[in-house]
């Protein structure tokens, strides 16, 4: 009977989950926009950014570069990070580990990194307006570039592009 309420929960939050997502696209539809997915395995964030910059050829695919270019920033920025990583683990042991290929993000401090290293404007649309945040670099100028990022849980992210953009099937 236990087990039984549990798979019915684990339904039941499948299906919310579901739902959250639809009304998250219907979102990004009406502004014009569709998210598309450019790969997992905890590399999800560095894939959009490689995905969105020509820098990186608008290739997913060059996330091990992203991944290093954030860290060296910050390593190179500690005072201004360091109060951030989690209060668990050391400075060393945070950038060792956000290092490793496959490692998700921790999140604010990893895309600010982002933002600063290629002059960027990021707009992460959660999944309704109250999880949407942006966060851009701290001198903004008028070579600031703006890309869009969908957080689409807890723990995956997906490059957010105007439909025109998107290939027809």
């Amino acid at each position: 009977l236990r087990r039984r309420a549990l798979e019915l929960a684990a339904r039941e939050r499948a299906l919310e989950l579901d739902a959250l997502l639809c009304r998250a696209q219907e979102r990004l539809a009406s502004n014009g926009l569709v998210a598309r997915d450019v790969g997992a395995e905890g590399d999800c964030f560095c894939r959009c950014i490689a995905a969105l910059l020509e820098e990186f050829g608008f290739d997913a695919e060059q996330h091990e570069h992203v991944r290093a270019a954030v860290m060296q920033w910050i390593q190179n920025h500690r005072d201004e990070f360091e109060p951030f990583i989690p209060e668990n683990m050391s400075f060393d042991a945070y950038v060792k580990r956000m290092g490793m290929q496959g490692t998700w993000i921790e999140g604010q401090t990893e895309i600010l990194a982002a933002a600063c290293t290629w002059n960027l404007r990021i707009v992460v649309w959660g999944r309704d307006e109250t999880h949407d945040k942006t966060v851009e670099t701290h001198a903004p100028d008028e070579s600031t570039r703006v890309i869009h990022i969908f957080h689409q849980d807890e723990n995956h992210s997906q490059v957010v592009e105007p439909v025109s953009s998107v290939a027809p099937p």
